[in-house]
């Protein structure tokens, strides 16, 4: 899936992660990342998806518009930002649940 990014959102990629990133730039995260969940973002009221990084060792979800396939945010892990590091755990959590086999 081929994903650009707000103003926002690069900003956060840079600040976050060191990662420049160009606004009118479309990038491929179909096989980095996994989709977590679809759900309304209560402040938008907009349709938006949560991507989860593939590598578990630097934890991350991207918060991507389902309309426009604009990254609109990206949280990190860490002791400043609770309300990301609670986003993470939980999106991370639904993937370990869709990844597990089926039981009878």
């Amino acid at each position: 899936m081929l994903v650009g990014f707000t103003r926002h959102a690069a900003e956060r990629f840079s600040e976050r992660l060191n990662i420049t990133i160009k606004q009118d730039q479309r990038v491929n995260i179909s096989s980095a990342f996994t989709l977590a969940k679809t759900y309304m973002n209560d402040k938008s009221g907009r349709k938006v998806e949560a991507w989860c990084y593939n590598d578990t060792t630097q934890k991350m979800v991207m918060i991507v518009d389902s309309l426009t396939r604009d990254v609109v945010t990206v949280y990190l892990g860490s002791l400043d930002d609770v309300y990301g590091t609670n986003v993470i755990a939980g999106c991370y959590a639904l993937v370990a649940k869709k990844q597990q086999p089926y039981k009878h």
